[in-house]
Formats: C-alpha cells, structure tokens, sequence
C-alpha cells in the first residue's frame, strides 16, 4: 500500500477490480515481493474488508526455449509484420520465436493480452518503442504478465507499461483503433478445412483461449492490419 492507501493488483487486471467492485467481501493476500504496476490496476483500502500479509514469492515462469523448426516459422511471420505496426502476442513457443525474429523492426507498439519476456527482450533491444501507436501512446499495454523474475522486476514501478482491464484490453472495437494491429497468437490443431482448435488435442482440454478470438476480430477493424 502506497502513503495514499492505494494498493496495486499487480500482474493481472483481467477481472480482478470488477470482482472486487461486485463483492460483498473482498479479502486480498499482499507480499512485498510482487511488483507494483500502473493503469487501472489500484483498489483503495477503503475497498477491502480482510488483508492478509505474507512473505510468499511471486510464481515464475521460465523462458521459453525454441528449436529449429520454431525459428523458422517465427521467421517466415516475422517477414509479414511491417515496421511502425502494434503487436499482440500469445503465450508459447512460437509466438516467443516470432518476437525473437523481430530484432530488425522498428518503432513496434504493444496492445496484448499476456505480456512475456519475449516482448521485454524487444523493448530492451530498442524495436518496441510504443511512438507510433494510435491509443494509449508510448505505453505498451496488457492485462496479465507471466515470465521471469526478470520480467517482474522491469514491470515494478515502470510507468511505460499500463494494465488495463480484461474488458478493455480484449475488446475487438478497442484493439480496432491501434495503428496497423497485428495479432500473433498459436493453434494447437487445425483440420483440413482450415479450422483451428487453441484450447484441447482430441477430447483432452489443453487450455482457456484467452482473448485469441476478441484478437482475431479486433485486427479486423484496424487499417493496415493483420494476422
């Protein structure tokens, strides 16, 4: 809690604050070893009924590793996405491998969902510059990070990454209106009639898709976009 009474949700703003504006009681576990970030990501004490005070570290997700094959694909995508365009990225190998194939672009924007290292590695290599974006100008924006301590450390106290809401961020009319959106996301089956399943193999449930589908048709409204 900051000297105002301001605490941080940290690293996901996808439906915590319309939980806590909903609740009858919101009880909140805090640690000193979350980073604090920025947007509309901060709830007042005044808000909260329980807190609940640890010590406990934040998860850490190691950094993808890609192989050959990855690397390739990750470059025949990279070949498509024009300097100056913003970016989402989905979560996973190849996506990783696209934005490892990025290093030659410039003034890249960032309006996705999951924020990772990948993204961080192009910020940090000078290609994310945010100058160009259409909303949310000279930020890059997100709903929920996973990665690396490295990552956490970078987010704390970074006024040039803003979180926003689930309901913002993934909303197909919001990511419409950044300049030359580019959506990069994974499928983990595709049939041939060019259907693609992101969330199981077979009958087995694999994972949530995120906000795959509101990507696919916010890039669809932005002039200049792709996927």
């Amino acid at each position: 809690m900051d000297k105002h009474g301001f605490l941080s949700l940290s690293l996901s703003t996808v439906y915590e604050k319309d939980l806590v504006e909903r609740a009858d009681k919101v009880i909140i576990e805090v640690s000193p070893h979350f980073p604090r970030t920025y947007g509309d990501s901060h709830i007042h004490i005044s808000q909260i009924d329980y807190i609940i005070e640890t010590d406990r570290d934040i998860p850490a997700h190691p950094e993808n590793q890609t192989n050959d094959k990855e690397r390739l694909i990750g470059e025949y995508i990279a070949d498509l996405i024009e300097d100056e365009s913003t970016v989402q990225f989905g979560f996973g190998s190849i996506p990783f491998a696209v934005a490892g194939c990025l290093t030659g672009k410039r003034d890249l924007g960032v309006h996705t969902e999951m924020f990772s290292d990948g993204l961080l590695d192009l910020i940090e290599a000078g290609v994310v510059t945010n100058r160009k974006k259409t909303i949310w100008k000279d930020k890059s924006v997100a709903d929920c990070a996973l990665g690396t301590r490295r990552l956490y450390d970078f987010m704390d106290n970074n006024l040039a990454v803003e979180f926003q809401r689930g309901s913002v961020v993934n909303d197909p009319r919001i990511i419409g209106r950044n300049h030359k959106m580019v959506a990069i996301n994974s499928a983990l089956e595709i049939d041939l009639t060019g259907q693609c399943c992101a969330e199981s193999i077979g009958t087995r449930l694999h994972s949530g898709t995120g906000g795959h589908k509101e990507f696919v048709q916010g890039v669809q409204y932005s002039p200049g976009a792709s996927l």
